[in-house]
């Protein structure tokens, strides 16, 4: 868990200093694709997937008025309020970090928090 979440947090901090931002991190758009054994490891490679709901902000902007969409489940709960006020701004990249939270207590515990 601790290479995988590794991997996925290096993935997003690339994403955020591009000013791109997923909007539906969630464990099915996160890949396995390879595995590297050496002795006593097992590394993985992980990819992230489906930038369907992606958005690329401009220049430091990342604030995003509405902005609902994206897997309930792992949605943090700003989203939520935009949602029900469209005028309610919220930081998409830190909205991201909750959406890990959720993906690393899913790859933890088996279940969602």
């Amino acid at each position: 868990p601790k290479y995988i979440s590794r991997q996925f947090l290096d993935a997003v901090g690339y994403m955020h200093h591009r000013k791109v931002t997923h909007r539906d991190l969630k464990a099915e758009n996160v890949l396995i694709c390879g595995v590297h054994e050496t002795p006593g490891c097992r590394l993985y490679d992980v990819k992230i997937a489906d930038f369907g709901l992606s958005k690329k902000h401009s220049k430091s902007e990342v604030q995003t008025p509405g902005g609902g969409g994206g897997t309930p489940s792992y949605a943090a709960p700003e989203r939520f309020k935009s949602i029900l006020d469209p005028h309610h701004v919220f930081n998409e990249q830190v909205a991201e970090f909750w959406s890990f939270g959720v993906l690393l207590y899913l790859l933890l515990c088996g279940r969602f928090p």
